[in-house]
């Protein structure tokens, strides 16, 4: 590890030594909660491994571990070394920083787990203090990641390499030009072959982990400057730049290396860059918010959250990945504890991933008597012989579903056989393309389920986008799948109960999916009859 990565990590560190001492100067004097009554917090950082912020970085374990070793003596921090940890103390306050390495099977990377424990401040603000100390400040993700940026960029493109491969750690060059507002680069690279839809859905991405953080200058500037740079290659194609520019086709090694070292000034000034998709539209259903009294959810309560938008090998189910994303905001504004829920986004959503999720962790961390909310939004898939549904994981084959789809019909099995009080699943997804050649509408989710023809278990509900053999539809004037939209949508206008939402967002979503020629209408099981009091969701 070079001297200026050092050095860089250093001052990250120590901006973190600031942050924490300003938290403790502020007032912080409530105790945290469920987990937070310990007499010494070093003790609690050892004992909760595996509750803190998670990310993956470049560098091997060795390297990372010294560069905390270093970085937290530089914050006059008292340094406990353990195998796979480094444990800081501050000296005479009852403040504990962790960090937990988890060596990658991928070359040079490492899982590195933050865990912030102090009696003084509550459990939900030492998680918003890790989420700040990877998102807002960016603690050693760009010391380590975009010192090597320019690097792994220049590679690149001396290899001559396809200007849409993907690199870890870098944009795409097209990204970098557009974020950076030279447009008439962009337009040379787009002649050259430059993918307008992966460079969009990049921007995309590096604008949806600010939206939580647009209080923060830097965070703001980024966001803007991604859903602008999108908005600008949205409207280019490789036609019109042809007939629009008179610039030589030809472009540089020094022109690529320009645009990406500006992007990497950018990245280091935004404090992140490790980010993913967001809608450019602004919709009216963000920030949500709950009074104390309306949420019913607590301690005991768990999620799966499943959102796949770009498939290993299929076409996007749109804006899936933040539709998920928001519904767990929701579900964290009603009340559900962040570390209860599991958030499987795009390429974390693998038939392995979803089976272990629903079938160990679930099962493992539930509690007799506790709520269930499952949510998924994707592609989905029917066997046609049998009819039966399946979901389609990341890696799935719609051709393969028996080895690579999940069975709706055996989540409705793993669910049933909970200790849960209540189990709602709602799906945004259809059942289409069955047999023979299917036409699609612009923004359908081409391939999901019949729950309606299911025999659930009396303690489960399933709210379903559509009925039968319909297709689920996104709007792009919303930004969001229209069912998931007319769901959260209900939720924060008071709707409490699965059958009150479903009953309010019915008309909605069918008037929706007629304004763009499409047949979609909510479907529920069981019937309305039966659910009467039951499947709360908030008061």
């Amino acid at each position: 590890m070079k001297t200026d990565d050092v050095k860089a990590f250093i001052s990250l560190i120590s901006v973190i030594f600031i942050l924490l001492i300003g938290m403790m100067m502020s007032g912080c004097a409530s105790m945290m909660g469920e987990s937070g009554h310990m007499a010494n917090s070093l003790n609690y950082v050892r004992q909760h491994k595996g509750e803190g912020l998670r990310r993956t970085l470049l560098g091997s374990e060795a390297e990372l571990m010294d560069m905390a070793v270093k970085g937290m003596e530089k914050a006059k921090y008292t340094i406990v070394r353990e195998p796979h940890a480094v444990l800081a103390r501050w000296p005479g306050t009852d403040l504990s920083y962790a960090f937990y390495f988890y060596p990658s099977q991928a070359n040079n990377q490492t899982d590195v787990e933050v865990l912030v424990a102090s009696p003084w401040s509550t459990a939900e603000a030492m998680r918003r203090y890790q989420e700040q100390a990877f998102s807002s400040i960016g603690i050693f993700s760009l010391a380590v990641k975009n010192m090597k940026l320019l690097e792994i960029n220049k590679k690149l493109l001396e290899r001559g390499d396809d200007l849409n491969m993907k690199v870890e750690g870098a944009w795409l060059p097209l990204s970098a030009a557009a974020f950076d507002g030279q447009i008439e680069t962009a337009k040379k690279l787009i002649n050259k072959g430059a993918d307008v839809d992966l460079a969009i859905y990049e921007l995309k991405e590096a604008a949806s982990e600010q939206s939580p953080y647009l209080s923060y200058p830097d965070n703001r500037k980024i966001y803007d400057k991604a859903n602008l740079a999108a908005e600008m290659l949205n409207r280019l194609t490789p036609k019109e730049i042809v007939q629009q520019t008179n610039v030589s086709q030809n472009i540089t090694k020094e022109d690529l290396a320009n645009i990406v070292k500006s992007a990497v000034e950018d990245a280091k000034k935004s404090q992140d860059k490790d980010i993913k998709t967001a809608s450019a539209v602004q919709s009216d259903i963000g920030k949500p918010f709950f009074s104390t009294e309306s949420k019913i959810m607590g301690d005991n309560d768990y999620a799966i959250i499943i959102g796949i938008e770009g498939y290993s090998s299929l076409p996007k189910s749109d804006y899936s990945y933040d539709d998920a994303k928001l519904v767990k905001d929701y579900l964290k504004a009603l009340g559900v504890k962040e570390r209860n829920i599991e958030l499987l986004i795009d390429e974390k959503a693998t038939l392995s991933g979803i089976m272990k999720s629903i079938e160990a962790w679930l099962p493992n961390k539930l509690k007799k008597g506790g709520k269930v909310f499952v949510y998924y939004s994707g592609h989905g898939a029917s066997n046609p012989v049998t009819g039966e549904a399946f979901i389609v994981p990341y890696d799935g084959d719609p051709n393969y579903l028996d080895v690579t789809g999940y069975p709706l019909k055996r989540l409705y099995e793993k669910l049933g056989r909970l200790q849960a009080s209540e189990v709602i699943v709602v799906l945004d997804s259809c059942f289409s393309g069955a047999g023979g050649r299917s036409v699609l509408a612009k923004g359908a989710r081409p391939l999901v389920m019949m729950s309606q023809s299911a025999v659930l278990p009396r303690n489960l509900v399933v709210l379903s986008a559509t009925q039968g053999s319909q297709i689920s539809t996104s709007s792009q004037e919303k930004g969001h799948g229209i069912f998931t939209y007319y769901f959260l949508k209900a939720l924060k206008k008071g709707k409490k109960s699965v059958s009150e939402i479903y009953e309010h967002i019915k008309p909605y979503v069918e008037d929706d999916a007629k304004s763009i020629n499409v047949q979609q209408s909510p479907s529920i099981n069981p019937n309305l009859d039966r659910l009467k009091g039951r499947f709360l969701l908030r008061k």
